[in-house]
């Protein structure tokens, strides 16, 4: 569990050191803000990681969870159940695999001159990362919130919410900052290009001052200290349960 946390925490040293590289060696940018962008998607699996070990794992959602119905606006309701998680998974792990492939992509077209932040011409590969990434954030964001509308009474003690909102806002509304920043740069309301990226990540960097306080918030080590406390009657029942088993056993 304080692996998952750990990494989760992490990420606002990635973001804030990648964004300060990025102001700092301007004309090596894009590859900072690739490694940023990278991170997000491990993120995402920690935070469903985390998400289900706080919960008990997998068996213990769907066996908690038996009269648990998720209700969104243009879906039909849809039972917590083992094929519910799944699709869960699925569609934040789609985003895990594939974020670092477009980065991959999206740096390769850079080396060769392809791809120019900002511009939203149909032979410029920025709109085609542009929109591959809003797909893949798209899919992701609905899947945590899937995730979070089952689960959230079974992980009440550990504020589901707080955790969710926070990661939400820090990987998938920084993407949507960056949007429009280059929407603001293709319509002249940004000078330049360079002016553009220097914003992103100075706002970056201020944006995730905010985002360490609110860490604390979210992650607080009083959490484990409870977690240890229940984990450890847990551990005292299974073993009175077991001893009373063996003690049948030899009456019989």
């Amino acid at each position: 569990l304080q692996r998952h946390t750990c990494r989760i925490i992490f990420m606002v040293v990635v973001m804030s050191i990648s964004s300060v590289l990025a102001l700092v060696f301007r004309e090596h940018a894009m590859y900072f803000v690739t490694v940023r962008d990278c991170y997000d998607s491990f993120v995402i699996y920690s935070f469903v990681a985390l998400c289900i070990s706080l919960a008990g794992g997998p068996g213990a959602i769907v066996s908690q969870s038996e009269n648990v119905v998720v209700k969104t606006c243009c879906f039909p309701p849809q039972q917590v159940d083992g094929s519910f998680l799944r699709r869960c998974q699925q569609g934040t792990l789609q985003f895990v695999i594939l974020k670092p492939i477009l980065a991959a992509v999206a740096l390769a077209l850079f080396a060769v001159g392809l791809l120019d932040v900002g511009d939203w011409s149909l032979a410029n590969g920025f709109v085609y990362i542009a929109v591959a990434y809003n797909v893949t954030y798209s899919i992701a964001l609905f899947a945590l919130l899937q995730f979070y509308l089952g689960t959230r009474e079974l992980l009440a003690d550990y504020r589901p919410g707080v955790k969710f909102m926070l990661i939400k806002a820090i990987i998938f509304l920084t993407f949507w900052q960056g949007i429009a920043i280059a929407v603001g740069l293709k319509t002249g309301t940004i000078a330049g290009k360079e002016d553009a990226e220097t914003l992103q990540n100075f706002m970056v960097c201020c944006e995730m001052f905010g985002a360490a306080l609110l860490m604390l918030l979210a992650f607080p080590w009083s959490e484990y200290r409870a977690l240890k406390k229940k984990l450890k009657q847990r551990l005292q029942a299974h073993a009175a349960r077991h001893g009373l088993e063996l003690e049948e056993g030899w009456g019989h």
